[in-house]
């Protein structure tokens, strides 16, 4: 029984590190097109 617990409690918790991955790297990409967004508008007005 605990080694069940064991592989499952190792499953969820690798799982959940790969969701928070996931999510951070989404956050890291939508940070870099807001930004890169950002300079172009500032581009076309001519800051």
């Amino acid at each position: 029984m605990m080694t069940e617990l064991n592989t499952f409690e190792v499953e969820y918790v690798s799982g959940g590190v790969a969701w928070v991955g996931a999510i951070l790297t989404a956050i890291a990409i939508v940070d870099a097109v807001r930004d890169a967004y950002n300079g172009f508008s500032d581009g076309l007005n001519g800051k």
